[in-house]
């Protein structure tokens, strides 16, 4: 009776069973969406410095004026640190996701 009690209060530690709602997937789900929506404000940052190059482009002054105003490189500067931004985010949320599921959290 006492090695069954021993497993069961194992296994319940282990899962995490027993313990009330689940704070971990909760704490999981903020930061899912947190990621899902750095990404995407990104994404679209991204979007606005591509529209950015393409009014340019567009312009009586072209893009000569872009590059020569120092604009474009810093343009360029900007989308690489959001690209490395969204790369790591989608990084961290694929794991978030991965120990979700594990967890046995609803939605993973």
């Amino acid at each position: 009776m006492k090695r069954v009690v021993a497993c069961v209060v194992l296994v319940a530690a282990v899962t995490g069973c027993g313990s009330g709602p689940d704070e971990r997937c909760e704490a999981l789900d903020a930061e899912y969406y947190a990621l899902s929506d750095s990404i995407l404000e990104n994404t679209f940052s991204i979007g606005r410095i591509n529209s950015t190059f393409e009014d340019a482009e567009a312009s009586s002054e072209g893009l000569d004026a872009l590059w020569e105003s120092g604009e474009a490189e810093a343009l360029f500067g900007e989308a690489e640190e959001l690209a490395e931004q969204i790369l790591q985010d989608q990084e961290r949320l694929d794991q978030v996701y991965f120990e979700g599921a594990d967890r046995g959290c609803e939605g993973y």
